[in-house]
């Protein structure tokens, strides 16, 4: 009984996450829609989608109440391309923002290093994709503190505190990626 009932309590927080994440990918596309000229809303809609979409094929693999049929692969397929998918989303987020800091070099070196792990995640069988994660994980690493130098440059003496608030917090994700 107990057993059920933690279960039960971490269905229910997936479920609330995937809602909220879905909620937010809603409300930032009609931000878009208002104001197409502001790229950002797009792909942040777009990244707090793919993450959702993360949450059903993850955890207690709730993608099973709504896709009662989908084969394992594919499970596993999702699971891994959302990982590449949301961390390209991210960089595109982060270069729109703060667009005189991030090279566009990097960022495009970065999109086609995801699109050539989307695409391999796409058309070879799952095992090639995870023995191959590995060397895109330390990848989105190396980006990440990249990505963080960058953007902690951009922030002037007047906003320091600002800046380390920042670090800290991209620290604290970092860490939670590894």
């Amino acid at each position: 009984e107990i057993i059920e009932k933690k279960d039960q309590i971490r269905n229910m927080v997936e479920i609330f996450a995937f809602g909220a994440l879905f909620m937010i990918a809603v409300y930032y596309l009609g931000l878009f829609f208002m104001k197409k000229s502001e790229m950002s809303f797009l792909v942040f809609a777009l990244f707090s989608l793919t993450i959702a979409v993360r949450v059903l094929f993850t955890g207690k693999y709730l993608y099973s109440y709504f896709f009662t049929n989908l084969l394992w692969e594919w499970v596993l397929k999702i699971e891994l391309l959302t990982v590449c998918i949301s961390a390209m989303l991210l960089v595109k987020l982060v270069r729109n923002i703060y667009s005189n800091n991030i090279s566009i070099k990097l960022s495009y070196i970065w999109y086609v290093w995801s699109t050539l792990y989307i695409l391999i995640g796409i058309f070879f069988p799952v095992y090639w994709i995870a023995s191959i994660m590995k060397i895109y994980n330390i990848s989105q690493i190396i980006i990440g503190f990249v990505v963080m130098f960058k953007i902690f440059g951009y922030f002037d003496r007047k906003r320091k505190t600002e800046a380390y608030f920042f670090m800290v917090g991209f620290l604290i994700l970092l860490a939670a990626c590894l």
